[in-house]
């Protein structure tokens, strides 16, 4: 099915607000005094196991470690020994997420060996979409920012947006009661591969107007044996485009609805077209 008259939703910048909704309703008509709050999370962690033989025996080592916020704080898990170590860190903010891992190994070294990070951040926020009855269909695009590097060994990054109704009802008969993947993307590599992506990504997902739903954004990243892999730049949502005439609100107060004539709708999409080409300009160049 495919969106006709649409309306673009701004992302807003800075701290979020809790916001009051009067207007939602539950699946059986029960008016929803409110959306909960949206929610951060992160973690970082990492291990090594080595083996050497020096002449009078088998040397060995082994050590792991990690971190995890549940507010989405910077989170770390550092640690360099004998050529092995592993270096993770992660945090989420509204609106985006951030993770990177990477991996020292002693390639040279004959014995059993590996080391080992992995890092991830999940940002979960509530919203309801009002203006409309029934069921209806929105997307929303995303923008994902990274590298990897197999450095002799494996690297992997997996982004994935999902939704899910606040209150599930199987004999209701729509898509909109029900989990959905609305953006989903995951990339490996190995040996001695490099791969850097910048893309941006459009999903579709089905919803029912004044009913309560969670979009939850989860970014996670691996790296084994040497290889590497960066997506600390972002991992987001940059938007909404609704059915027109609709407004949405989230939990966290991270997005708001501007509903514009088609006219000023497409001098915005030019803008914000612009201004992308403007800042990866001046990533590039930083």
């Amino acid at each position: 099915m495919k969106l006709k008259a649409l309306a673009l939703v701004i992302v807003m910048s800075g701290a979020g607000q809790a916001f009051a909704n009067t207007g939602a309703v539950d699946v059986y008509g029960n008016i929803v005094a409110s959306l909960p709050p949206a929610s951060l999370s992160s973690y970082a962690s990492g291990n090594v196991n080595y083996s050497y033989y020096m002449g009078s025996g088998n040397k060995w080592g082994s050590f792991a470690g990690g971190e995890d916020s549940n507010t989405g704080a910077l989170v770390s898990a550092v640690m360099a020994s004998h050529g092995y170590g592993y270096d993770a860190q992660a945090y989420a903010e509204y609106g985006a997420t951030h993770a990177k891992a990477s991996t020292t190994y002693d390639s040279s070294n004959p014995y059993y060996s590996n080391s080992n990070a992995s890092a991830g951040a999940n940002y979960t926020d509530w919203f309801v979409i009002t203006g409309g009855t029934g069921m209806a269909w929105a997307s929303l695009t995303t923008e994902l920012d990274g590298t990897l590097a197999g450095g002799g060994g494996n690297a992997n990054a997996s982004f994935e947006v999902s939704y899910s109704p606040m209150y599930n009802c199987w004999s209701c008969g729509d898509l909109s009661q029900s989990y959905q993947t609305v953006i989903g993307e995951s990339q490996s590599i190995s040996g001695r591969q490099t791969r850097t992506s910048e893309s941006i990504s459009t999903g579709e997902f089905a919803f029912t107007y004044d009913q309560p739903f969670q979009l939850s954004t989860s970014l996670w990243v691996s790296a084994s044996n040497g290889g590497w892999a960066d997506y600390f730049n972002t991992g987001s949502i940059t938007g909404f485009i609704l059915p027109a005439g609709a407004s949405l609100s989230s939990g966290s107060g991270q997005f708001v609805t501007g509903v514009p004539e088609p006219e000023t709708y497409a001098m915005m999409l030019a803008g914000l077209g612009l201004m992308g080409t403007v800042a990866r300009r001046r990533k590039n160049r930083g």
